[in-house]
């Protein structure tokens, strides 16, 4: 697992751990028309979907995941439980945010249990040193030298650190980047959030923000997949929900409970390399790797699930604060935008392989062409696989990721509150200029997609 840089002050849990364990169509998605000569197998009802495009029943629902389990198998007991948990929170707290009530922020047992269970993983590493000066002070022989090293080397695996930008992103300042600075400040201000002081780019389809480094500067980073694929209401969203997060009071975030999850996976991999020598020492090493893996996954386990419900309550309330900042059509626009990453990707490979027929040798820049192929297929999504996304993601209960509530959860919450108008408001000119002072930043992503993609 990895956490990135998010919310106030924090780092934020983006998938599963590593441990085992564009104009666009209208936010109201009309009936998907059927395809014409075409029948379901199942139910011989019309199958919906144009060509390039999934077929599927709106009957029966057949093939309605495109062939594809959109669901992440679970490898460990504690994932599969995580998942659960997680699931019911966000079904227990859907109800609970459609009131203004329900979307105060607030201090509940689980976000109290995380961090007591992260405070002894802090408290460990200070043992750790503290045992390691002992028995070079205390005990003074070769033995103690060398049981304090190995004491050290775990304390400085297990150190607490502080969250930087992405080191493979591209970072642009105030003055790199006026116009979408001045419409961050916009939308901080909406939220209440604080300045951003640093904008990264990189290639992901996703956006996060948080707080780096030793100043704890407010960091927003922006998906250059996401970013191609998506209308500008849908960004606009976007930005307030990740702003949403540094406001609303957001425990799971917090660096004591970030910390703690680094420090024990650092420590659960450390001790994942099996015998280093024969005999034995062999003997003795495999066994306590074997513990020390044991309790330090649990453990990290433990942690996460007690954070299910805290996270489910956080993403609901930074949708509110989307919804806000750019209007409860566009949140709902963004939530469905958040669905297609499958045909950003199609759209990706599509244009290269296209590409590369004409130019099978260097591709120049201008001729690249990536963006501008995902951005069309975006804008010219039938409604048929808007609906199709929307109902498999139901069906399958997909999400961000396992600590996000489902997209179809979110869509409904929103939609369940009285209809917001935007809060801020970003004129045609402006997204021009922006689109200007991204345009460097963005080629170099393209040209690595396409030379990753080749």
């Amino acid at each position: 697992m990895t956490t990135t840089a998010d919310s106030g002050g924090s780092a934020r849990i983006r998938a599963v751990p590593s441990i085992p364990a564009p104009a666009r169509p209208a936010t109201t998605v009309p009936a998907p028309a059927p395809a014409p000569g075409l029948s379901c197998p199942q139910c011989d009802a019309a199958l919906a979907g144009e060509y390039g495009y999934v077929r599927w029943c709106t009957a029966c629902e057949w093939n309605i995941d495109g062939g594809v389990n959109a669901a992440a198998a679970s490898t460990t007991r504690f994932e599969a439980l995580y998942r659960r948990v997680s699931t019911r929170s966000a079904r227990q707290l859907m109800d609970e945010v459609c009131t203004p009530a329900g979307l105060r922020p607030r201090r509940d047992g689980a976000a109290w249990l995380a961090i007591a269970l992260a405070i002894p993983v802090h408290l460990l590493c200070l043992a750790l040193v503290a045992g390691a000066a002992w028995l070079i002070f205390g005990v003074r022989s070769p033995v103690s030298y060398i049981g304090a090293a190995i004491l050290l080397g775990a304390a400085f695996l297990g150190r607490p650190r502080l969250e930087h930008p992405a080191a493979d992103g591209i970072h642009l300042r105030r003055a790199d980047a006026p116009v979408l600075f001045g419409v961050c400040d916009r939308v901080s201000a909406t939220t209440g959030a604080p300045q951003v002081e640093i904008v990264t780019i990189v290639e992901d389809f996703n956006a996060y923000s948080g707080r780096v480094g030793l100043r704890r500067r407010a960091n927003v980073t922006i998906g250059a997949r996401w970013w191609a694929g998506v209308g500008n209401d849908s960004r606009l969203a976007t930005l307030g929900h990740e702003f949403g997060h540094f406001s609303n009071g957001d425990w799971t975030h917090q660096v004591i409970v970030s910390s703690a999850l680094n420090t024990l996976e650092e420590w659960y991999h450390a001790f994942g390399d099996g015998l280093a020598a024969g005999g034995l020492a062999g003997v003795v090493e495999s066994a306590a790797s074997r513990v020390v893996r044991l309790v330090t996954g649990n453990w990290f386990w433990l942690i996460y699930v007690s954070l299910a419900r805290v996270g489910q309550r956080a993403e609901y309330m930074a949708d509110a604060m989307a919804a806000a900042v750019a209007g409860s059509d566009a949140e709902v626009q963004a939530e469905q935008d958040m669905l297609g990453a499958g045909s950003v990707d199609t759209s990706i490979a599509t244009s290269v392989a296209a590409t590369l027929r004409t130019h099978p040798r260097h591709v120049p820049d201008e001729l690249l062409g990536v963006w501008a192929a995902v951005a069309e297929r975006a804008a010219r999504t039938p409604a048929s696989e808007l609906e199709r996304r929307l109902r498999a993601s139901k069906r399958s209960q997909t999400r961000v990721d396992d600590s996000h509530p489902p997209t179809w959860m979110r869509i409904q919450a929103v939609r369940s509150r009285p209809k917001q108008d935007p809060a801020v408001r970003v004129s045609d000119a402006e997204w021009t200029a922006i689109e200007h002072e991204l345009a460097a930043p963005m080629r170099a992503m393209e040209r690595h997609v396409f030379d990753e993609t080749r």
